[in-house]
């Protein structure tokens, strides 16, 4: 049977759920960031007034086969001279605070019809309107997404990132003998020198614990970067929406206050859903003792529990570094990319960064010689 597409306006888009989870369980999307609920629920507490719903679907019959999450919006460049119509994924608004970052995003693809529905999403993609610019931000690099992304407009990447996930089926002592010598002090050996400074505590959190954790990562973003964290009440919202809608996934199963005396010195905030557990944040008193990485230690602390979880295979460390080093690299083996793209069909848009990507690289080789 031939594919066929369709546009999802809001009330589509809010009765799709269950059609949205079943092609989601057959496809190689993630299940966290592209489920019904995360997009849904996004969608309903950060988009602007400016925004348009943009999902397209594919159809072979009545099945539901591909879907293409996005919404547009008007952007502008040149300090507001060069208006242009942008098209983005649901979960992430550029330039505008969007609650917690969403990461692996993609089409999500029926693993049978994966070619044939990309093709047919980005044809419909193409003719849709006169949009300038797409921004695709978090595309992991195993996606087919991005080698088509040349077929509907030019391609340019705008950065890349990695992310370290690591494999809990194993014994948590035999995970610690993989590590570099100071890698296993951080993350381990320095609870020795924590335990000697008083009562250490790991203070396990309820599900309905959400509060404690965001006000308590709040107060430590605060000491640390001089503003509160993500964590804003729109971001509360989301969490309790996610918690009261997707009952599969345990916000409190995986995340804990780490305590010294009776007073948080650390909180991670960690998403377990499926055999997954996803590490979302983390945030401690800066400057607390200058032989220990409070960061690193709770996480040592996190790593362990999901290590003695027979229910737990994979602890996914996400996309992006540490303020002063990229210290997740030291914590797997495993490395997993993501891009994000911006592809251009306006020809001025396609000028103007030639010329900035050319004079970049042309500093970039004066600097060097």
């Amino acid at each position: 049977m031939e594919l066929h597409t369709e546009l999802w306006d809001e009330a589509r888009f809010g009765a799709a759920k269950d059609e949205w989870q079943e092609l989601l369980a057959h496809s190689d999307a993630d299940p966290l960031f592209l489920s019904w609920h995360w997009m849904h629920g996004w969608w309903r507490l950060f988009r602007k007034h400016s925004e348009d719903l943009l999902i397209i679907a594919v159809r072979d019959g009545e099945k539901l086969v591909g879907l293409a999450p996005l919404h547009r919006h008007r952007a502008r460049y040149l300090k507001g001279w060069l208006p242009v119509q942008r098209i983005e994924f649901l979960g992430c608004c550029s330039g505008h605070p969007s609650g917690l970052l969403s990461e692996y995003l993609d089409f999500i693809l029926h693993r049978d019809h994966r070619q044939t529905a990309l093709q047919q999403l980005l044809a419909e993609l193409y003719h849709q309107g006169s949009w300038q610019e797409l921004l695709l931000h978090n595309v992991p690099s195993e996606s087919p997404l991005s080698e088509a992304l040349p077929g509907i407009g030019k391609r340019r990447e705008l950065d890349r990132q990695s992310a370290y996930p690591i494999d809990t089926r194993g014994n948590f002592d035999d995970y610690l003998a993989t590590l570099g010598r100071n890698t296993r002090l951080k993350l381990y050996n320095r609870r020795k020198l924590l335990d000697s400074l008083g009562r250490v505590e790991l203070r396990p959190v309820s599900e309905d614990g959400i509060d404690e954790l965001i006000d308590r990562l709040n107060d430590f973003d605060r000491l640390r970067f001089g503003h509160e964290s993500t964590m804003n009440a729109a971001t509360r919202s989301q969490l309790k929406r996610l918690q009261a809608c997707m009952p599969e996934l345990s916000i409190g199963r995986h995340s804990s206050l780490l305590c010294l005396d009776g007073k948080p010195i650390s909180v991670i905030i960690n998403f377990s859903l499926g055999r997954t557990v996803y590490n979302m944040q983390l945030g401690y008193r800066e400057r607390f003792h200058k032989k220990i990485s409070l960061g690193t230690l709770h996480l040592g602390y996190a790593l362990q529990a999901a290590f003695e979880d027979p229910q737990i295979d994979c602890f996914d460390l996400l996309l992006g570094g540490g303020k002063n080093s990229d210290y997740k690299r030291h914590l797997s083996p495993h490395r997993r990319e993501a891009a994000s793209w911006q592809v251009m069909r306006s020809p001025l848009l396609k000028t103007l960064f030639a010329i900035n990507d050319n004079g970049k690289r042309l500093i970039r080789r004066v600097s060097a010689s």
